[in-house]
């Protein structure tokens, strides 16, 4: 796993950077008497500086005191309180909101599902402004997060845990829930217990870029998100300098245009590609609309997202927006029309540089064969036909609102080493065999097994991660569990791992 705060900060400096003197939001929270831990992960654990000699219990009870608080409406309530903060963020794909809706910078921890904050729209429908996260949610999220860091160049921010607050709920049916899973909550107890995802301290470009279409009944909101912005930059500059909060935003660039790449030909869609699903070190998070895919066809996961394939110009125009904000609001930075067209244009190269590497991964190559590969391509003959089997099935469409279709156009990825796209792209078979087996022993018989190993295992489909399917193994569980009468860490865990051995690509050491 990478480092759990690779941004760089301190503790100091996230605190100061995510509370009210960067102009987010206080909220006092008040303790849950009835939490308890359903699960800790102790892979993300061990990256954690409260995570001491390796006691799992000792830092299970740890999380507990630190982050099992949530907002109580009852003024009177008595108990531990805990001040904490709401953080304000903006950009594209927060809709009428001002930031976190649901969530809280607490005690050094980012724990969701804490409640409605003064954050929340006031044109959010139910799902996003009740403030709650269901448990089923939280093992989805946990789920896709480990498998998206065990594989993404630059991986996810983790799950730390998941708490229980021993409040139950009605269950919600979500927008564009296929009709099996709609009818599958409705035939089941239709309640589940609402819970607080714990995840590390980590900030988000949408932190630094205003959110203009913010609608609350609190005046001066546009006023006080203008100097969140303002407060962030400066904050950013005391943190790393100006030449070192630019290099960060370049990064930025370069690391979420990778990471965009390698989900597009993986056929592992995050859905959402939004300033606030990312981290500023290119880390990936919130998890609701990713799903793995059947082919390379273009498409729409969510209502009003890009088409999968299309994401970099969306990407693109979102960090162009924070670039104006932080330039506009903070110009002791520096940054120029000039610095964000090369940021730009660094996106875009990093982009065209992945994805011929990750189609010849696809294909079976070690990842230093395919830069091998391609620097040896001066005709472009390879990349050619590469662009050729991603565009034969780029050409179909299809959306996946409330189930993965089966698509028209035949997924034969794992055939093609038996010529079975050879139409599609002639000569490239050969072409590419030729140099596997080039300078290899008579034949080239082990680096070509090594090949076909590799493509047969990173071409299949992986239908246990579409959405749906997903969906529906964490309510199975979930309901045996629960007609067990026990929700135990060792049976969580055991699914969550489970799911995760299964489905993800580890990355390969080349």
């Amino acid at each position: 796993m990478r480092a759990m705060n690779k941004q760089g900060h301190s503790a100091a400096d996230l605190d100061r950077m995510l509370s009210a003197a960067c102009g987010h939001v206080p909220v006092l929270l008040s303790h849950l008497p009835n939490a308890r831990l359903l699960w800790v992960n102790a892979r993300a654990a061990a990256q954690d500086p409260a995570y001491v000699h390796g006691d799992l219990r000792a830092y299970s009870q740890h999380l507990l005191a630190q982050c099992a608080f949530a907002l109580n409406t009852d003024a009177a309530s008595t108990g531990t309180k805990v001040q904490a903060f709401a953080d304000r963020y903006g950009g594209m794909g927060i809709g009428s909101n001002g930031g976190s809706g649901r969530a809280a910078y607490v005690n050094g921890y980012y724990v969701k599902g804490i409640g409605a904050t003064p954050l929340v729209g006031k044109l959010s429908d139910r799902v996003h402004s009740n403030g709650h996260c269901e448990l089923q949610e939280c093992i989805r999220e946990a789920i896709l997060s480990e498998c998206v860091d065990a594989e993404f160049p630059w991986g996810a921010v983790p799950v730390l845990a998941i708490i229980g607050t021993g409040v139950f709920d009605e269950r919600i049916i979500e927008v564009g829930m296929d009709a099996q899973a709609r009818q599958d909550t409705l035939d089941n107890a239709n309640l589940t217990e609402l819970c607080l995802l714990v995840r590390p301290a980590f900030l988000r470009p949408a932190h630094f870029d205003r959110a203009a279409h913010f609608l609350s009944d609190m005046p001066k909101q546009g006023h006080h998100d203008a100097q969140r912005v303002k407060a962030m930059g400066q904050a950013s500059k005391t943190a790393w300098g100006v030449a070192g909060f630019k290099d960060t935003l370049r990064q930025l660039h370069v690391r979420w245009a990778e990471q965009l790449a390698y989900g597009y030909v993986h056929r592992f869609c995050h859905g959402a590609p939004s300033p606030s699903n990312v981290a500023l070190d290119g880390r990936l998070l919130d998890f609701g609309a990713t799903s793995t895919l059947p082919t390379w066809a273009r498409a729409h996961t969510v209502f009003g997202g890009p088409a999968t394939g299309q994401e970099l110009p969306v990407m693109i125009r979102a960090l162009q927006s924070m670039l104006q904000q932080l330039s506009h609001q903070c110009p002791d930075l520096g940054i120029q029309a000039e610095d964000m067209a090369q940021m730009a244009q660094a996106a875009a190269q990093k982009y065209a540089q992945s994805l011929p590497v990750e189609l010849l991964r696809v294909l079976g190559f070690s990842r230093a064969q395919a830069i091998q590969a391609l620097s040896q391509d001066d005709d472009q003959a390879i990349r050619r036909g590469l662009n050729r089997l991603l565009m034969h099935y780029a050409v179909e469409y299809f959306n996946t609102f409330e189930a993965t279709p089966q698509p028209r156009m035949v997924w034969q990825l794992a055939d093609f080493w038996r010529g079975a796209l050879d139409q599609v792209a002639p000569g490239l078979r050969l072409q590419l065999q030729a140099l596997v087996c080039s300078g290899s022993e008579p034949g080239g018989d082990v680096a070509m097994k090594a090949v076909l190993s590799r493509n047969a295992k990173r071409a299949a489909t992986r239908p246990m991660l579409f959405r749906e399917n997903l969906r529906h193994a964490i309510d199975k569980a979930v309901q045996a569990w629960l007609q067990a009468g026990s929700l135990g860490h060792d049976g969580l865990d055991a699914f969550i791992q489970d799911q995760v051995r299964a489905n993800a690509l580890m990355q390969e050491v080349d």
